[in-house]
Parts: structure tokens; sequence; C-alpha cells
């Protein structure tokens, strides 16, 4: 998982406001910092791809940890163009997309 502090504190904001239990929430704020399974990125510029602006941070995020995929469900982010996303060397997909394209290479 890639995460930049931007992300990070997204994260944390919208479960407290679904009423996540905070010692949900504690956990998951310490396995973010355990950065063995984490890689933690600066970010660089925001590319303006999505229609909503505050998305703009998860395009930053994965481009900074030149990750492959960017899995959401957001769909302001789905819809950016396959041209978009193959500039980006990146793909955008569901959880449901990327667990087939995963099964389907083996």
């Amino acid at each position: 998982m890639i995460v930049s502090d931007d992300v990070f504190q997204e994260y944390v904001e919208v479960l407290s406001r679904l009423g996540v239990a905070d010692p949900l929430v504690t956990r998951l704020k310490q396995r973010f910092a355990d950065r063995t399974t984490v890689t933690h990125v600066s970010l660089g510029s925001r590319p303006k791809l999505s229609r909503d602006p505050d998305d703009n941070v998860m395009i930053a995020t994965a481009r900074s940890g030149n990750a492959k995929f960017l899995v959401t469900n957001d769909r302001d982010l789905l819809d950016i163009s396959t041209s978009e996303q193959a500039r980006l060397r990146m793909m955008i997909l569901t959880p449901a997309e990327l667990l087939t394209r995963l099964r389907n290479q083996g």
C-alpha cells in the first residue's frame, strides 16, 4: 500500500465521520505507522485529472509511489480516460476488477 500524509489524514477523517470506533481508527494508525507494510511517499505535483479536485491527491500519491494500480470505487477517478491512465503509467480499477485481474494472472 502506498500512502501520503494527505491520503492518510483523509482516511482517518472519513472513518471518524462514518462513526468507526476510536480503537479501530487507532489500530489503523498503528498499522500505517509500521513502515514494513506501507510505503510512505512525499507528494510531487498534483495532476488535475479528476472531476473532484480533492481526488487528485490520490493520483499524486499513486504516481509518487510508482503504483501500477490505483484501486478505488470513486467514480470521479474511475472515469478518467484510459489514455490519461496510460500517460500516468497506472490503471485505475475497482477492487473487484483488481481481484479478477490478479486471479487471471495466476
